[in-house]
């Protein structure tokens, strides 16, 4: 881990952007002990006051966790913490439903593509039960959620850290929309065809067809944005 003596400006957060560097660079990875109080201070040249409040915002934050008598590590969970915060980030941010179609379109269209390019038969397999239980769900709520696991299997197919974390990160709201949408806007008449969306994208994917894909994932989602706006 390399630490550089700082000015005595903003130390707190200076400490914080090294060790967030560190993080980012690989000199620190996921479960290291970072180095002491005492260390960090010798080193910054900084009073261990400030070390402390450092330490203590990357916590509040999730980039470390610190464990009483033992010292402070980086989190090995940071991922979801960045999630929870992207989702705080959405909630406070006023965001509309006409915001989150913008979103899925954005997301979901790329993901796809790539999902048709590296699926294997076991993303397929799953695919293909999440499928079945969205078909099968108890009630609109059930089924909601596995509508949004099988939208997010397909992000996680695409192996792109990113837009796996983008969907994680609006994961309740991701589900509110989708029951929202279930139960007002593609119930009766209209579930057959998004039912048959449902399976084209997955024939598409395991077929590895990626223009079929893109297709057909955007005609799923123009489909929920025209019948979103008559609501």
């Amino acid at each position: 881990m390399i630490i550089k003596p700082i000015k005595n400006i903003n130390i707190p957060n200076k400490i914080m952007e090294q060790i967030k560097t560190n993080i980012m660079n690989k000199e620190l990875r996921p479960g290291d002990r970072l180095p002491s109080e005492r260390e960090i201070a010798e080193k910054t040249g900084a009073s261990r006051a400030s070390v402390r409040e450092a330490l203590r915002s990357l916590e509040m934050i999730g980039v470390i966790k610190t464990i009483w008598g033992d010292g402070s590590y980086v989190n090995d969970n940071i991922e979801d913490n960045l999630s929870e915060s992207i989702e705080l980030l959405f909630s406070l941010s006023g965001h509309s439903y006409e915001q989150v179609v913008q979103l899925r379109r954005a997301i979901e269209i790329e993901t796809v593509s790539l999902a048709a390019k590296k699926a294997n038969e076991s993303d397929i397999s799953r695919l293909k039960k999440l499928f079945d239980k969205i078909e099968n769900g108890k009630n609109p709520a059930e089924s909601a959620e596995y509508d949004r696991q099988f939208h997010y299997e397909i992000a996680r197919i695409s192996k792109n850290i990113f837009f796996i974390n983008l969907l994680r990160g609006i994961n309740h709201i991701m589900t509110s929309f989708i029951l929202i949408t279930r139960e007002n806007i593609i119930a009766g008449e209209n579930r057959p065809m998004i039912t048959k969306h449902h399976e084209d994208i997955i024939s598409a994917i395991q077929e590895n067809n990626e223009k079929m894909a893109r297709k057909v994932m955007t005609q799923h989602i123009e489909m929920i944005e025209k019948y979103y706006k008559r609501y």
